[in-house]
């Protein structure tokens, strides 16, 4: 083991010992960079383990461009849109340490090539939830090659990652043409994708609804996609392919067919199948194309849909009413505040239950007209509170990159609030929020929990992670450590925690 490279892949053959006359196989990546590889010794006299690390193993070897070609699509309905499958590979996601909520350590699905000249594939959220890991692509499922990523759309349903185009040769591998018109109920389209061995499919099929997808909030913070409009489809067929893109007749992409992730009452990983417009990803995409990184910017709201009776109801004047039924764009909806989240610049000035009427001078009654955020410092909304009309400023706040930064301390993996637990919490007590645990660990054994803030320590308060890690490197080994904590709930609680 000593003598394979870093991020090497290597075939392994073992067996169970629930039947050690069959043989297995796998295909394994060796992982130094993440952990240091030791020998542990049973020491007698001690009754400890003496351990050796092992260093200085082969760097990694170095990528040789590899050619492949793509499957052919053997379907006659696909027509023009056989050649997207062309433009389909494999996402490989392997997280070392879970962070911001994610419980999936492994995550693979199909993405979409949407730049080749740049390398750039889109991929569901649900496949690539942090960005912390390794990330490979396999391309027609003959060669595997690194990949990273570029960028975590805040609200919606997807990532953008990017390969070495250096890496596959002369491979036929090409990017999307986009059809920015919407799908609408009736149309015709096609799913393209690829079944479980690896074969590219062709399922005709007809568009049921556009509708605003609802995640509910878990019992353990995570990211989920928020205020997103989705396609569904008629065909049950298609819920036997998780990935792939939705095109017309002539071969151009409409939607991104997705996989959006989430959680039951008891907290188990649920999926769900929905169609994701192309031209949502277009702002961070045209970014990326012109060498900049995407600087997004949103309100950090969370809204949901009220029909206009009920907006009626609420204080709705006939004003208002006449303006939607002359726009033409009357869905029968508007849309209300669910959350704002918490420590963002909307907090205080937008309520929870308002009603949205205008934003920009622009009636809301789809929730793209909620994307305009992205590229405003300041918005003026007209909203519905307390049966009073309001016109409000309301400033938007960067989006950033996500969490850069983890603590690891007695089992626990220690962060910054995330973004979901910013969502669901009304009151932050700490800067230090419990991610994780290591089953095993003090911090499993003496019950510091996932979604708990740690808010002092030895009776020192620890505001950030900087203070926390300043007040335990004072605490010796082998010692009892205080901790006082709030549960998400707002439960006080003090534990001893033995290091």
């Amino acid at each position: 083991v000593k003598s394979i490279p870093d991020r090497e892949f290597v075939p392994v053959s073992f067996y169970s010992i629930e039947d050690v006359h069959t043989m297995h196989g796998a295909l394994i990546q060796m992982s130094h960079h993440w952990g240091s590889m030791r020998l542990y010794t049973r020491n007698d006299k001690t009754g400890q383990w003496d351990y050796t690390s092992f260093k200085d193993f082969p760097k990694p070897t170095p990528i040789e461009p590899v050619s492949v070609c793509y499957p052919v699509l053997e379907n006659d309905n696909a027509g023009k849109a056989a050649i997207l499958a062309n433009s389909m590979v494999r996402v490989y996601y392997h997280m070392p340490v879970r962070m911001d909520g994610s419980r999936a350590r492994r995550c693979r699905s199909y993405g979409v090539v949407v730049d080749a000249e740049r390398g750039l594939v889109v991929v569901s959220r649900r496949t690539v939830p942090i960005n912390l890991g390794d990330m490979y692509i396999s391309i027609a499922e003959s060669a595997i090659i690194p990949a990273k990523v570029r960028f975590l759309h805040p609200t919606h349903n997807f990532a953008i990652v990017q390969y070495d185009p250096g890496h596959i040769g002369e491979t036929d591998i090409r990017a999307i043409t986009m059809c920015l018109k919407p799908l609408k109920q009736g149309d015709s389209t096609r799913l393209i994708s690829y079944n479980r061995y690896g074969n590219p499919v062709c399922i005709n099929t007809v568009v049921s609804d556009s509708i605003p997808i609802i995640i509910p909030p878990s019992t353990f913070p995570c990211w989920r996609s928020i205020n997103a409009e989705v396609i569904t489809l008629e065909s049950p067929l298609t819920l036997d392919h998780p990935s792939g893109v939705l095109a017309n007749d002539d071969g151009e992409v409409q939607a991104l067919w997705l996989s959006y992730l989430s959680c039951d009452a008891e907290g188990k990983d649920r999926e769900h199948l929905a169609g994701l417009p192309v031209k949502t990803i277009l702002p961070a995409l045209h970014r990326l194309q012109q060498g900049q990184e995407p600087q997004l910017r949103s309100l950090n709201i969370e809204v949901g849909p009220i029909n206009v009776a009920q907006a009626r109801k609420s204080g709705l004047s006939d004003r208002w009413m006449q303006e939607l039924q002359q726009s033409g764009r009357n869905r029968g909806s508007l849309f209300w505040v669910k959350s704002v989240e918490t420590r963002s610049n909307a907090m205080g000035v937008l309520n929870d239950l308002d009603i949205i009427i205008t934003i920009n001078g622009k009636l809301m009654t789809r929730l793209e007209d909620l994307d305009v955020q992205y590229t405003h410092d300041e918005l003026t909304m007209v909203v519905l509170r307390n049966k009073k009309e309001m016109e409000l400023k309301v400033k938007t706040t960067e989006c950033g990159q996500g969490t850069d930064r983890l603590v690891f301390w007695a089992g626990a993996t220690l962060q910054a609030p995330h973004k979901a637990a910013l969502q669901q919490s009304r009151k932050v007590p700490s800067g230090v929020y419990t991610t994780a645990r290591s089953a095993g660990s003090p911090a499993y054994m003496y019950g510091l929990m996932p979604t708990m803030w740690i808010t002092h320590v030895n009776g020192q308060s620890t505001p950030d992670l900087d203070s926390f890690i300043a007040a335990v490197q004072a605490c010796a080994d082998n010692t009892y450590v205080r901790i006082k904590t709030m549960t998400f709930d707002m439960v006080p609680m003090v534990l001893s925690i033995k290091t």
